[in-house]
């Protein structure tokens, strides 16, 4: 029986033309917003950068922001709290301002408030790079109340992470879900399809589908997000 539904945040549930331009602009940011107290904008974004590789291969070890911090301490050593407190306080105001590079689609609220009604947990499986504070401000942007989500993934409470099939096995433990009672709505066809490994099935959404290798969306259930309810009312008879 169904009883979950997990759900990406950029690109499925949050609109985004570009990724990648939403990066550049979060690391030209708070490159800059950290130069003043004398952190070089192109070292810092490149420590960044690496900081998030460290979290991308993370291996269940350490939590992702340890992996993270433990790269940008190697890097800026006794400096580095001054720098955990610049970010800080990025995330709580000038993050903010990328709303701009993103969208809203009413289907994101709307389907979310019917899956909520129908009693389904719902998650979000957002590739956990970025701390919670940072999660749920997107979450807001796409119109989302997260306190609505019984869990919410993020750099601290995530010890893998996308791609790895681990990173949703460890979701489901945290909530004593079986694959089976799960599915899992993404738009990468790298990133979310992963889940299948880890015994969950795919729905991808193809408003904003991020198809980097050409693999497609043949043999698995997709289609566009506003069919997300009905794919989702059909796992549930």
């Amino acid at each position: 029986m169904l009883k979950a539904v997990l759900f990406d945040l950029d690109g499925t549930l949050l609109p985004m033309k570009s990724l990648d331009a939403f990066i550049s602009a979060f690391l030209r940011d708070v490159s800059a917003k950290a130069a003043p107290q004398g952190f070089e904008p192109s070292a810092l974004a490149k420590a960044i950068w690496d900081a998030t590789g460290a979290v991308v291969t993370n291996d269940g070890s350490r939590s992702n922001l340890d992996a993270f911090h433990a790269v940008m301490r190697a890097r800026y050593g006794d400096r580095t709290p001054a720098l955990d407190a610049i970010f800080d306080d990025y995330y709580r105001h000038e993050f903010n301002d990328l709303f701009a590079l993103c969208g809203r689609d009413p289907a994101v609220a709307e389907t979310v408030s019917a899956l909520k009604e129908r009693g389904l947990t719902l998650v979000l499986a957002s590739k956990p790079i970025f701390p919670l504070v940072a999660q749920k401000a997107r979450m807001r942007w796409a119109g989302v109340d997260p306190a609505d989500f019984a869990h919410v993934t993020g750099a601290e409470n995530c010890t893998f992470c996308k791609p790895a099939p681990a990173y949703y096995t460890e979701i489901l433990n945290k909530l004593s879900l079986a694959p089976g009672e799960c599915v899992m709505i993404g738009n990468d066809t790298e990133d979310d399809v992963t889940a299948e490994q880890a015994g969950v099935e795919v729905f991808l959404a193809t408003d904003w589908l991020l198809d980097r290798k050409g693999a497609g969306v043949e043999g698995r259930p997709h289609g566009r997000f506003r069919d997300v309810l009905g794919y989702v009312e059909g796992k549930m008879k």
